[in-house]
């Protein structure tokens, strides 16, 4: 049996975290570097995958049609995310050690 408080305990505990890192980065900042952006890209994909996880655990296991669909829906979506999360670490290290916009546009 899975531990849904545990699971909406760690989601949710990592959505505040997320929520309160955004909005404190963007009262200390007037204008936001590309770099930033990145980052920024990378933790909204963070947060949309706790969402996601936990609608996955809620659905998981229920014999109904459309909790099924459900469940292979976000599962497909989580596993399509990290992908996307993968692909932006790799942009915003590339950026972080050559700190070049060309050489992103170019090879990305």
């Amino acid at each position: 049996m899975i531990n849904l408080g545990a699971v909406f305990v760690a989601n949710g505990a990592a959505i505040l975290l997320l929520l309160i890192l955004t909005i404190s980065a963007s009262k200390n900042h007037k204008k936001i570097f590309s770099d930033e952006k990145i980052f920024f890209t990378m933790v909204t994909i963070t947060i949309i995958q706790a969402v996601i996880e936990s609608i996955t655990f809620v659905v998981d296991g229920v014999n109904d049609p459309t909790f099924i669909f459900i469940s292979w829906f976000s599962n497909t979506l989580c596993f399509m995310l990290n992908i996307c999360f993968s692909f932006v670490w790799t942009i915003y290290t590339d950026y972080k050690i050559f700190a070049s916009k060309e050489r992103i546009k170019t090879i990305y």
